[in-house]
């Protein structure tokens, strides 16, 4: 059985005990399939929600719309990869800072790594789906929001944001 690491652990303290039962099984389940994930943030506080939210990181501002990571019921999670072709090992954020220098270091376009940095997040989510079904709950995807399996509909993309809905 795969374990998370210390910091994702961090983490995972203080969610919900079906959030950390749906992390532990998707993890096994990327584990079978020699993928791995890290969780990057889980329980907020209302202090730590309204700083995301003056970056631009959310939309919703910790007091008058609460985000699902105030109550619990959430966690940002990143693909772990080994992209050995292109000599890049780590984390994905998805973020610009970080596709900026893979381009550089892949030689491949900006959208060519857009596109390889999208597939691993949105493969990664497929764990956490085939989880939740494993464990009866339904979940939100920030990559899907309204959970119609198109990803081309969202006005807000959060791509390692999961959610905990409740049960089916």
């Amino acid at each position: 059985m795969k374990y998370y690491g210390a910091v994702s652990n961090t983490h995972l303290y203080g969610v919900k005990p079906e959030v950390q039962a749906l992390c532990i099984k998707a993890l096994e389940l990327a584990g079978n399939a020699k993928r791995d994930i890290s969780i990057v943030d889980g329980l907020r506080t209302t202090k730590e929600q309204q700083a995301l939210y003056a970056k631009g990181r959310t939309q919703l501002n910790g007091v008058d719309k609460l985000s699902y990571h105030q109550n619990g019921n959430a966690i940002d999670f990143t693909p772990f990869v080994n992209w050995q072709r292109f000599k890049f090992v780590g984390r994905l954020t998805g973020n610009s800072n970080q596709v900026s220098q893979l381009v550089k270091v892949t030689g491949l376009s900006s959208t060519q790594v857009w596109e390889r940095v999208h597939r691993e997040f949105h493969g990664t989510a497929m764990f956490f789906y085939l989880a939740a079904h494993e464990l009866g709950y339904k979940i939100t995807w920030g990559g899907d929001w309204n959970n119609d399996g198109c990803t081309l509909d969202n006005n807000f993309e959060d791509l390692g944001h999961i959610q905990f809905e409740g049960l089916v």
